[in-house]
């Protein structure tokens, strides 16, 4: 297993703090990346990165990661529980044909506006044709979460 970190942008702060987009409410997708870094005054998803091409299993965009919650008292823990993919509940999946892809980071945005988080997977992950690319968000400690 590799360390993931996930890294929140300031314009999702922003828009978190005048209502601009809600993580229950709003439409997020989550993307694919075979480069990319987290600089957290991006106004895009698309800013510093290579998007995975549109290919062997993959669409440029992404895909609704589904239904999101918040729990917590006095720390918020945001999580997904929804699926895309046809996966289980609290997974984004894809499946590889052909030559299948890879990825070295995903990143969760508003559709047609702020990016949220940069979730670096600490190395290169791959699916090959026929196989599957799965993310399984944390059902405890959520995607991230605020204090």
């Amino acid at each position: 297993n590799m360390a993931v970190v996930t890294s929140i942008y300031s314009a999702y702060k922003n828009d978190m703090l005048t209502a601009a987009n809600s993580w229950t409410a709003a439409t997020v997708n989550c993307a694919l990346f075979s480069a990319s870094t987290f600089t957290a005054a991006d106004a895009a998803y698309t800013t510093s990165g290579t998007e995975v091409a549109s290919a062997n299993g993959y669409t440029t965009g992404g895909g609704a990661v589904g239904t999101r919650t918040v729990t917590g008292t006095t720390t918020k823990v945001c999580k997904i529980t929804g699926a895309f993919g046809g996966g289980a509940a609290g997974t984004t999946t894809w499946t590889a044909t052909g030559a299948g892809f890879s990825a070295v980071a995903a990143k969760l945005y508003v559709s047609a506006s702020s990016p949220i988080a940069h979730i670096d997977f600490g190395g290169t992950q791959t699916a090959s044709g026929g196989g599957t690319f799965v993310i399984t968000w944390d059902a405890t400690n959520g995607v991230f979460s605020l204090t």
